[in-house]
């Protein structure tokens, strides 16, 4: 229970779900994993709600520390962003 997925894009999902109410349906995931510790560090989803609505989502644990951290997150619906 290590990585990129668990640590951080968690915190991505919980805000698309609070914001949006969205529900799951399905889900299609896949990920790279370091050789050395066997954590995510790259990942990408594509979910399916019970409205018919569709997330995609991706991210990468392996960007250099800069001293900050990159998120944009999107909401596009019927009537725009």
């Amino acid at each position: 229970g290590n990585g990129f997925g668990w640590g951080q894009l968690s915190h991505t999902f919980a805000w698309v779900f609070g914001v949006t109410g969205l529900t799951p349906a399905t889900v299609f995931a896949a990920a790279v994993h370091s050789e050395s510790t066997g954590a995510d560090i790259h990942d990408a989803l594509t979910l399916t709600c019970t409205n018919g609505a569709v997330i995609a989502v991706c991210g990468a644990g392996t960007a250099p520390d800069a001293g900050f951290k990159v998120v944009a997150n999107w909401v596009f619906g019927t009537r725009g962003m």
